[in-house]
Parts: C-alpha cells; structure tokens; sequence
C-alpha cells in the first residue's frame, strides 16, 4: 500500500508514504502536510483515489497525461497508461506519477466531471457561511 493515492473527505487528494500495521502516513497535495492516520480511516473518509483519463500528472520523464487505469489487485499499485509529452505512451506504476492539480483553476463542471467533488461537511459548511454572511449584509442594511 506504499505511495498509493488516497483520497481523503475532507483534506483531498494525498499520497501514502509509510504503512504499518496501525496506522498510514499520508502527504497531502493542497496542503502538503504530512498527517498519521489510523487504518480504520479507510473506513472512515479515505479512499484509494483512482485517476481518471485526462488527469495530468509529473513523472521522472516529465508531464504526462493519463489515458487508461488498470487498478491493482488488492493492495497492490494501480498501472496507469500514460502518454508523455513527446506523444510516446507508457505505462507507469502510480507510485511514479503525481497528480497536477491546478486550485481554483477548474471550473465545477470540470471538477464534477472528473469526480473531484467536495464533501457534504464542506458544502454544508460553505452553505452555512454565505447564508451567515447574508444574514450579515441584511442587518447592516436595516441599520442604516
């Protein structure tokens, strides 16, 4: 389960480093924090994260993009059939590839499209801000 991709609710997409019998080390993308978690989180929010065709990613031959997954049996790494800048195709183990996520540069339609949807704690707490924030600009308003 060494540098497999993990997708974790609420702190995103993430790879993991180190696994031993009781808990995970995982490196995280957006933030790049490294955080242990316990192996009941894969029951808990964390899941093996899959790429989809047309993800772009970095290997040690450069930017590439993903065309097929062949996810591994069990524990085992997943296989991607990449395609590299040069237009040469490859297939590499996802313990070579790192993803390239671009923030705030999908649009979500996009992101829906690639199934990199937040979680329902998020959306409801976003949800809960801007009608705060709402609330707010209406308060102000009957003030003045």
């Amino acid at each position: 389960m060494d540098y497999c991709l993990v997708r974790h609710s609420i702190r995103g997409a993430g790879r993991v480093l180190v696994a031993d019998d009781s808990q995970l080390l995982v490196r995280f993308s957006n933030s790049g924090t490294i955080c242990p978690l316990p192996l009941i989180s894969f029951s808990d929010g964390l899941t093996r994260q899959v790429l989809e065709p047309g993800t772009r990613c970095m290997t040690s031959s450069g930017d590439c993009e993903v065309m097929e997954a062949e996810p591994g049996s069990g524990n085992g790494l997943a296989m991607y059939r990449v395609r590299l800048e040069s237009g040469e195709q490859s297939l590499v183990p996802e313990s070579h590839l790192t993803p390239l996520f671009e923030a705030g540069a999908a649009d979500p339609v996009g992101l829906l499209g690639a199934r990199q949807v937040d979680s329902y704690k998020i959306f409801r707490a976003r949800e809960d801000f801007r009608a705060a924030h709402v609330q707010n600009v209406r308060d102000r308003k009957s003030v003045v």
